[in-house]
């Protein structure tokens, strides 16, 4: 008996450390911290070191190697902007190694300490000038122009002073001229009477070096706009109010231009200032009008009391309310913070973001509510975006894919296997992309807007079944006959001459490359949902830049070595994103650093829809595969029956939220 409540106590003891462990452990996904996230600073021999704000990290533990020693020291724990190192040379390598930390809290809500994955770079410090900058406003443009000095070879950062005192990144510029307008660029006063703007030089490096923030340039309410009449507040995510002064009429009706009209969204008496736009389109270009008049007949007739007020803005960018899409079987828990498994969510189920907390987004999963792992969801680009890219995932309704022009028989013109539920209507897509590399793709889609381009997404996640009929389809013609060159005389093409039958495989690969150099055996990187196939338009014309081949055509004429200007242009903004390049295909670009900091080898084998619960302000709704909602009808879901009004929201569905 003795031995027996030894044997049992020993058992005990183990438990209650097991137990123990699990407990005190911090729950949370492990931070990652990707080498391009990484900024440094130096001045006056002493190296700061800071990381993008979009990351979730409290802190890094920095340790520098030693060549005296061949082994790594600390240097301590730091915060973002802390000098980490003194007595430091412009030119001279430091040698890193840093762990992210992210603050959470464990099963028994004490905190603590959640440590990331270690990385190891090397940094070369260059003490960068600082810009002097010199500010002139246009009032009818209602934009700023900053003039900087040393130019040289590097970027400016542009910085505004919000209300806590904080500079806040509004864009980057690689001219000496550098344009802001106040509508597009950024909410450029909020409730501020003036607003201070400054600039740093920077230089990416496979990090991003920094100078010192220049001196500010203030701009004031009347310098801009002279007399305000409209104005607007952001009062939450994606979130607006308009305010405007009274003009004398007795009505004011507030616009929205839409499809190339204005339309009325509200009519109001001459005391109310103010309005409500509600949650708007995340990432949309937005334009709003008020306009002010006595009686109807005088508002038919064109009288108006004032001439119309408008405004035009930029809608935050979140994921709220946006769908997603799990990569893997995700594991569903009760809180951010303190995890608590409740269930699974499979792979490709359609999930609409109710929040987005410490790296997890809050979901509705059958009946229960709950947060998964954000960095590996796919996020819908066309909502989470807006108007802020275009979209035309052609392989949904009438593909391109050709062998240098020639029409290739189940490739062209078809719907392509996995994307039957991607066209919504026309104009309308799901363009599914992995969450963290859509972030990374923002700095992308701003900077050539900046510079009067923009970005046509042509397809983002591709269904592994979609690449492999791709892949078998191909496969089978490649020894065949062009039709088109059967009988054919003597022909010169690109300075090589071509006598009668030309195959598949010859047009496409030149006998230099394999099938497997343009479409994927097995699986690809759009599989995972980190690539994309992408090109530049004019925004002024609303049509592609000329490129050395078209998109998706499946021969060596598409390989890099061949590329124009304009695809060279192309990859030098995605690159400088963080996006490699693919050397047979100038429209794709993919994110293997996110992919490698994921640590995993999980990708999606059928096409994804969009069924499934949605939500905005008003309530919840049902989505179908093609994008419409249950109205006015009874429907089972899950073993439960819903009714749905006219507008096809749901009374009874999540009640408990």
């Amino acid at each position: 008996m003795k031995k027996l409540l030894i044997v049992l106590g020993i058992l005990l003891g183990f438990g209650l450390a097991f137990a123990a462990g699990i407990l005190l452990q911090p729950t949370g996904a492990k931070p990652v911290m990707p080498p391009e996230a990484l900024e440094f600073s130096l001045e006056d021999g002493t190296l700061r070191m800071g990381w993008a704000e979009q990351l979730d990290i409290e802190s890094c533990k920095v340790d520098l190697y030693s060549e005296a020693d061949g082994s790594y020291v600390s240097l301590g724990t730091f915060s973002k902007g802390d000098a980490i190192l003194d007595g430091v040379t412009a030119g001279q390598e430091v040698r890193l190694r840093i762990l992210p930390i992210r603050m959470t809290k464990n099963l028994l809500g004490l905190s603590g300490e959640k440590e990331g994955y270690q990385m190891e770079t090397a940094v070369v410090p260059v003490e960068l000038p600082t810009p002097i900058l010199s500010g002139e406003v246009d009032e009818v443009d209602k934009s700023i122009f900053l003039s900087a000095d040393n130019k040289g070879e590097y970027g400016y950062e542009v910085c505004i002073l919000d209300e806590n005192g904080v500079w806040q990144p509004v864009g980057e510029s690689y001219a000496d001229t550098i344009c802001l307008y106040a509508a597009q660029d950024f909410d450029i006063l909020g409730g501020q009477d003036k607003v201070s703007i400054a600039a740093r030089t920077l230089l990416r490096t496979g990090y991003t070096s920094y100078s010192t923030m220049s001196e500010p340039v203030e701009i004031g309410r009347e310098e801009l706009f002279g007399q305000l009449d409209l104005t607007y507040e952001k009062t939450g995510d994606r979130r607006y109010v308009l305010h405007w002064s009274s003009v004398g009429g007795e009505y004011s009706e507030v616009q929205q231009w839409k499809d190339g009209s204005w339309e009325t969204m509200a009519v109001l008496g001459a005391e109310e200032t103010a309005y409500d736009l509600g949650t708007l389109h995340s990432g949309n270009q937005e334009r709003f009008r008020v306009i002010s008049y006595d009686t109807q007949e005088k508002r038919d007739a064109g009288e108006l009391a004032a001439e119309p007020y408008e405004i035009s803005f930029r809608v935050a960018i979140t994921p709220i309310y946006c769908t997603v899409w799990p990569l893997t079987d995700l594991k569903l828990y009760a809180d951010p913070y303190e995890g608590g498994e409740i269930g699974t969510v499979p792979v490709g189920q359609a999930l609409c973001v109710l929040e987005s907390e410490n790296g997890f987004f809050r979901v509705r999963w059958g009946d229960q509510y709950g947060y998964v792992d954000e960095n590996f969801c796919l996020i819908d680009l066309a909502e989470y975006f807006g108007d802020l890219c275009d979209y035309d995932i052609k392989n949904s309704y009438s593909s391109v894919f050709k062998v240098h022009e020639y029409d290739t028989p189940g490739l062209t013109d078809v719907v392509i296997e996995g994307y039957e539920d991607i066209c919504l209507s026309e104009g309308e897509y799901l363009v599914p992309f992995l969450y963290p590399c859509a972030r990374k793709l923002r700095q992308a889609a701003e900077t050539v807007r900046k510079d009067g381009y923009g970005l046509r997404i042509y397809d983002a996640f591709r269904p592994n079944e979609a690449s492999r009929y791709m892949y078998s389809t191909m496969s089978a013609l490649m020894g065949k006959v062009i039709p088109e060159t059967e009988n054919t005389t003597d022909k010169t093409e690109n300075g090589q001459s071509f006598k009668g039958e030309q195959t598949w495989q010859y047009v496409m690969t030149n006998n230099q490359y394999g099938l497997s150099s343009f479409l994927a055996k097995t699986v690809s990187a759009h599989n995972r949902g980190i690539a994309l196939d992408l090109t530049l338009e004019k925004l002024s014309s609303g049509r592609d830049l000329e490129m050395q081949t078209n998109m998706h055509d499946l021969s060596w004429h598409s390989a890099i070595t061949y590329n124009n200007e304009n695809a060279d242009l192309l990859a030098d903004y995605m690159m400088n994103a963080g996006f490699n390049d693919l050397f047979s295909e100038w429209w794709h670009f993919q994110d293997d650093e996110t992919w490698e900091a994921l640590g995993t080898n999980t990708y999606v084998k059928e096409g994804l829809s969009c069924a499934g619960w949605k939500k905005n302000d008003t309530g919840w709704r049902y989505r179908t595969e093609d994008g419409s909602y249950l109205c006015s009808t009874t429907k089972n879901i899950d073993g439960t029956g819903y009714t749905f009004d006219a507008d096809g929201y749901c009374a009874q569905y999540a009640q408990d939220e």
